[in-house]
């Protein structure tokens, strides 16, 4: 589903701003602290209403349902990692199923596609998990409702760089999804399809990876660190050791070496 902003502006926090958002990929949206990401993620996944400046499609977010809103849009804060209901993690997931209004066959269907992608055990006691366990099973809540936009807001603060870029990959990996990411650091951007830096409540930089995070000049101007992929990469180009920017480790040793 196509997500576009227009003309937004909120108190004195998010001012003015434009975006379309690329469909179905990761939308990486970064900036240091108080930038306004976080707002802008309430506003655009309907937990702060503002008219005639979000729309879905064609269609005003002012005018979603709740329940429109419920299933349409997905939203994982890692402030709620632990804001679970039940004890167990299979009740959990048949709530939210029970919550949907589908029938028997297509609730194990969803079901079995959430235990399989992130690996869940549903015989487990929730308290029991490790944080990214329970990271994982609040995605997987999200998705049973076949979301078209996924919000993650600082989702992997804590949680290591590779765990990180495992379920990243794996959330990019289904179709017709489109992922709006934010983040007060670069890490994983090299994963993304689109960067966004927000400085000041503004957007000062909307353009493609690995096109953006070359712009080392607006990503200083935001309070952001190069990703040590990129900046080698940069300075490897530089030196006329690559041809192009590379972001696979992998790949950059193979390019380095033949």
């Amino acid at each position: 589903m196509k997500l576009i902003v227009k003309n937004l502006s909120y108190k004195n926090i998010i001012k003015n701003i434009n975006i379309n958002f690329q469909e179905n990929a990761i939308n990486y949206m970064s900036g240091s602290n108080k930038c306004g990401k976080s707002t802008l993620i309430k506003i655009l996944s309907g937990l702060i209403e503002v008219k005639e400046s979000v729309f879905y499609g064609k269609k005003d977010i002012y005018n979603f349902s709740s329940y429109e809103l419920s299933t349409q849009i997905g939203k994982v804060l890692y402030n709620n990692i632990n804001n679970f209901i039940f004890r167990n993690v299979k009740d959990e997931l048949l709530h939210k199923l029970d919550n949907l209004g589908i029938d028997k066959k297509e609730k194990n269907k969803r079901l079995k596609e959430m235990v399989k992608l992130f690996e869940l055990d549903l015989d487990r006691n929730i308290c029991e998990l490790s944080n990214i366990k329970k990271l994982t099973l609040l995605l997987a809540i999200e998705l049973l409702s076949k979301p078209k936009v996924l919000f993650l807001d600082d989702i992997f603060s804590d949680v290591s760089f590779e765990d990180s870029k495992k379920i990243l990959l794996k959330l990019k990996s289904i179709s017709n999804l489109t992922i709006i990411y934010a983040s007060n650091n670069l890490d994983l951007a090299t994963i993304a399809d689109r960067l966004i830096i927000l400085n000041k409540g503004e957007v000062i930089l909307d353009d493609d990876i690995p096109h953006a995070l070359t712009k080392d000049s607006l990503l200083n101007k935001a309070g952001l660190d190069l990703p040590f992929m990129i900046d080698l990469s940069i300075k490897l180009k530089y030196y006329n050791l690559l041809d192009d920017l590379e972001l696979d480790m992998n790949r950059m040793v193979e390019k380095l070496w033949k």
